[in-house]
């Protein structure tokens, strides 16, 4: 089985909407060694610092009934802003040279919103997407992981 490239200088981005990591690759395609070019942790707030407990209420203007309003899930709103916020990272990376290669490492439902948001320059230089929460391993753990991702290939 012929094991997929990853070239020396390819980034390695990992993004799970609460926290990402950006690495680039500074051994060749046989070798990865992981070197860490940016880490970003979100702000983990409680719900209660994020927004309301409860939905937001109105009175009916006939009656006395109150009725709750549908409000956007907080937490789901800051993620969203984090992907968007890596997803212009990446489009800075490539845009400017620094990169011309991007492996994108994220839980379906982050890798899901970033397909959306990722501009095309991005697009062009995505060369695998691996739908996998791999944020909480080692890096060492994480070349380990990836080189059996990409044997699968």
């Amino acid at each position: 089985m012929k094991q997929q490239k990853v070239d020396h200088g390819a980034w390695i981005a990992l993004c799970d909407g609460a926290r990402s990591l950006i690495l680039s690759n500074f051994g060749d395609d046989n070798f990865f060694h992981f070197r860490t070019v940016e880490a970003k942790e979100g702000n983990r707030r409680p719900s209660q610092e994020i927004g309301r407990d409860k939905p937001p209420r109105v009175q009916e203007s006939v009656g006395s009934h109150r009725i709750s309003i549908a409000t956007n899930d907080k937490h789901d709103e800051e993620e969203k802003r984090l992907i968007r916020e890596f997803a212009d990272r990446l489009h800075i990376a490539v845009t400017g040279g620094m990169t011309e290669t991007i492996v994108l490492v994220a839980p379906p439902l982050a890798l899901g919103y970033l397909r959306k948001v990722i501009s095309d320059p991005v697009r062009r230089a995505v060369r695998f997407e691996f739908r996998k929460d791999f944020l909480k391993l080692s890096i060492d753990e994480l070349e380990v992981q990836l080189k059996k991702l990409l044997l699968e290939q």
